[in-house]
């Protein structure tokens, strides 16, 4: 049996969520958007990322419910690409992203957020790189995932 799929695409402005190829919604959080939003420096703040936190939460939390049970999450675009690599898989194109990988590439940014210095954290922190992993963590941690496959 075959589980259904359940595609990821932040874009710019969106995040785009399909189920089985069907498009089921637009939230209006996307890497520009959420960073335009929420950040006021550069690279953000502690504060700055838990606005983008519950600006996302808020976002992302209803469809927990509205998508089909046992889904696998999946991802193809290349900032989560780039995030997947951040966190050392290297299994291109069909690789897992775990939670616990993804949240590890998370607290680096917490760690500039808080004001360690960016060339340690080995991060390209830009403000749409911050969002993008915001929305991507969030994604996982509130519509119940532990893992999102990466495909070409």
């Amino acid at each position: 049996m075959t589980l259904p799929t359940v595609l990821l695409q932040i874009d710019a402005d969106h995040t785009v969520l399909a189920v089985d190829g069907q498009p089921v919604a637009a939230l209006p959080v996307g890497s520009r958007r959420t960073a335009d939003q929420c950040f006021r420096q550069d690279p953000p703040r502690a504060i700055d990322i838990e606005r983008a936190i519950e600006v996302v939460e808020d976002q992302v939390m209803p469809w927990r419910a509205r998508l089909p049970a046992g889904a696998v999450l999946v991802a193809r675009d290349a900032g989560v690409h780039e995030i997947a690599r951040l966190a050392g898989v290297d299994d291109m194109p069909h690789a897992e992203l775990t939670l616990d990988a993804l949240e590890r590439v998370f607290n680096r940014l917490a760690d500039v957020a808080s004001g360690s210095p960016v060339a340690a954290s080995g991060l390209p922190v830009t403000p749409a790189f911050a969002a993008r992993l915001v929305i991507l963590r969030e994604a996982l941690h509130h519509l119940g995932f532990d893992r999102l496959r990466i495909e070409a």
